[in-house]
């Protein structure tokens, strides 16, 4: 006799295959007491009720184990990494030594987190194997000179340059993560050529997404890629406050030397995370990307008539920046988002996992 109160099952789950175990349990009438009727002895699932740890199993074997997955896929994940030493070893490993077995199969494919510090040598090496490449320092100001830090770094190959040249009036700039031990970010400028592809143009890495940072990148951009022939340039982003303040400082980015234009896609997420509304995102989307001024002027009806609120927000956007309709000039090229910037940082995505000198 066992005092539990209903019927119970349990399962348990090892590669994918149910557990047998079975007991169940009915109560007699004469008292409380519950008299188990099933019991089922076979268990096919001990090692994950009780735990199978080996001390042995260093961080280091488990890389050499994981080698092939990690080729294959460097986003090989800590926990996808536990079930697979589970599986292939039966062994149970923490999720801390599975992480630290990951970043060393990776060190030991491409090169150490410490060799970063080689990054000078290397993008050296990188300018002498591309003639025309050219690459931008600033250290911090507070280090000695015979041990300069790197804060940020500029490059952008001499192709890019040149064809640059080419291309649309319009460039699209976006900042993400850099993933590892040593934390940054990753700024990339992206424009599109004459036959409406994505192109590539110039990278940064940074400390941070801050207003010096952006300042400094676009400071790099107009120097050392914009020819003075080409016309005045229009920059998409998603309304980030570095970069905003950026262009309301440099003189060579104000108008009429430069444009900026806001992500509508931006302006539409974040009037959905105010408002908590997919119809007023689809109008607000309509709002900002329709060339019909009656369209136009609909929708704000509609948008009025739903919530007043969410157009006093949309209203306090400068039109010009965001609504297609009030950029008489044209300046957008009809890109309405910077998603040509965060594609390619989804195709770099793989890369931001590695040392920055290989994912360079």
């Amino acid at each position: 006799m066992l005092h539990i109160k209903a019927k119970q099952r349990w399962y348990s789950y090892i590669a994918h295959l149910t557990c047998c175990w079975t007991v169940a349990a009915s109560k007699r009438r004469d008292n409380n007491l519950r008299r188990i009727i099933v019991w089922t002895l076979a268990h096919s699932c001990y090692s994950i009720v009780e735990r199978n740890n080996n001390r042995s199993l260093t961080s280091k074997d488990v890389a050499s184990h994981i080698l092939s997955q990690i080729l294959v896929d460097v986003t090989f994940k800590a926990k996808q990494i536990q079930v697979y030493i589970k599986d292939k070893l039966h062994v149970d490993i923490t999720y801390s030594k599975a992480w630290t077995a990951q970043r060393k199969a990776i060190e030991s494919i491409y090169i150490t987190w410490d060799d970063n510090f080689e990054l000078p040598k290397f993008l050296g090496t990188l300018q002498l194997a591309n003639p025309g490449t050219i690459v931008q320092w600033l250290h911090h100001s507070h280090v000695s000179s015979e041990c300069a830090v790197f804060k940020y770094v500029f490059w952008v190959f001499r192709p890019s340059i040149r064809a640059f040249h080419y291309c649309q009036l319009v460039i699209s700039v976006d900042g993400t993560h850099l993933n590892g031990p040593y934390r940054g970010k990753f700024l990339i400028a992206v424009s599109k050529n004459a036959n409406n592809h994505i192109f590539p143009v110039a990278y940064a890495i940074v400390d941070e997404e801050t207003y010096e940072s952006w300042m400094w990148f676009f400071k790099q951009f107009r120097e050392h890629i914009v020819n003075k022939n080409m016309g005045s340039l229009c920059a998409i982003y998603d309304r980030h406050k570095g970069i905003i303040k950026e262009m309301e400082t440099l003189e060579e980015w104000k108008e009429p030397n430069a444009y900026h234009r806001f992500c509508l896609r931006h302006i539409v997420r974040n009037l959905g995370q105010n408002f908590k509304s997919a119809t007023l995102k689809r109008i607000c989307w309509v709002n900002g990307s329709t060339t019909c001024c009656i369209r136009y002027l609909h929708s704000i009806k509609q948008m009025k008539a739903i919530n007043q609120k969410a157009w006093d927000y949309l209203n306090s956007i400068d039109k010009i920046k965001c609504i297609v309709v009030h950029d008489k000039s044209n300046r957008r090229q009809a890109n309405l988002t910077t998603n040509i910037s965060e594609s390619l940082n989804n195709v770099l995505w793989f890369a931001r996992l590695l040392p920055i000198k290989a994912c360079i």
